[in-house]
């Protein structure tokens, strides 16, 4: 299996749902990927260093 670097490209709510967007680092390519509001919300937190 190949890693591929990827960073945070966008973290947005969804009606119920969460949708986290990573974006490849050296490539044009974006992977969304829906999780749970609670997820979502710890992710943003932890981003964002509370």
């Amino acid at each position: 299996m190949t890693s591929i670097p990827t960073r945070l490209y966008s973290l947005s709510q969804v009606g119920g749902q969460c949708v986290m967007v990573l974006e490849e680092i050296d490539g044009p390519r974006l992977l969304p990927i829906w999780i749970g509001l609670y997820e979502g919300g710890a992710i943003g937190m932890a981003l964002s260093g509370q």
